[in-house]
């Protein structure tokens, strides 16, 4: 078990094994946010934190002080309201969402004003299609990977919004997708796959690579991907795991000593060097710190 050490009242540092002798400390920043019930958070290359609402149906983002807040949103079917949002991805200066019930995603500028919305349910090209979308990802080159809720598979489209292909399905075989929750790209453009008890990883043309964290995966809700690993937050277990896919840490959200609760996670985002943990009700930010043993 993680050794922890309270620092203060409201901070705390916990020391977790990682590989060649280098220990990972985890030191509190604070908390903030108000949510209904938070499912989803990103973070884009400046910093600006979205983090997506499903009870109130919106998209918010926070600046780099996270004082100064945007809200775009609300129940309904036009281009400035969704049914349900599921996952947000940029590049910074495309914003897009997946809008479950309304089966599309919307595109939005970086100051979130409508740009395009993409649907093809009723398409006739049937390995275009999909419906309640779960999650996005975006590739370094901009082509954007939708997590098909209907379908059960992910399909991927070019900067254009041209079709691309899809996979995930039967015949992807052991990568044929059952209980799909969110999707993630690496910086080597690697497609990681959340389950409820599985990552699956394929590469950027679709090809099946493997299964990672059976036996160890439980519960999962969110997904991250970092520059050397990933990290999947469960509903009350975080787990780190490395870039050969070997699990490097596991965390049990009730042992970590927090201004307010930790557990359930809902999702979990890196940038530089902190950590944000999602909760329905608001997140949780820590620094990540590397010290040798």
């Amino acid at each position: 078990m993680a050794a922890i050490v309270a620092v203060g009242l409201s901070a705390f540092i916990s020391i977790l094994p990682g590989p060649a002798g280098i220990d990972t400390l985890f030191a509190e920043q604070g908390f903030f946010g108000v949510f209904g019930n938070a499912s989803r958070i990103s973070i884009d290359v400046s910093g600006q934190i979205y983090v997506l609402d499903g009870d109130r149906h919106t998209v918010s983002r926070f600046g780099d002080t996270r004082a100064k807040t945007q809200t775009i949103g609300g129940f309904g079917w036009d281009v400035t309201t969704f049914d349900r949002p599921t996952a947000v991805a940029t590049d910074g200066l495309n914003v897009y969402v997946s809008d479950y019930g309304n089966h599309r995603v919307v595109r939005y500028d970086r100051n979130l004003v409508f740009l395009s919305s993409l649907a093809t349910r009723d398409t006739s090209f049937v390995p275009a299609q999909f419906g309640y979308p779960l999650g996005l990802a975006l590739s370094r080159q901009g082509d954007l990977f939708v997590l098909d809720g209907e379908n059960l598979k992910i399909v991927q489209f070019d900067s254009r919004s041209g079709f691309v292909r899809s996979f995930g399905t039967l015949e992807s075989q052991e990568g044929r997708l059952h209980q799909p929750i969110e999707i993630a790209v690496t910086q080597d453009d690697r497609v990681l796959v959340l389950e409820a008890d599985r990552v699956v990883e394929f590469d950027f043309t679709g090809t099946y690579l493997r299964s990672i964290g059976e036996g160890v995966i439980r519960n999962s809700a969110g997904l991250c991907a970092m520059e050397k690993g990933f990290l999947v937050a469960a509903n009350d277990t975080l787990l780190w795991f490395n870039d050969d896919r070997s699990i490097r840490m596991r965390i049990a959200a009730s042992t970590i000593i927090a201004e307010f609760p930790l557990s359930p996670l809902r999702d979990v985002a890196v940038w530089k060097d902190q950590l944000f943990l999602l909760t329905p009700s608001r997140i949780g930010v820590f620094r990540m710190e590397a010290a040798a043993r």
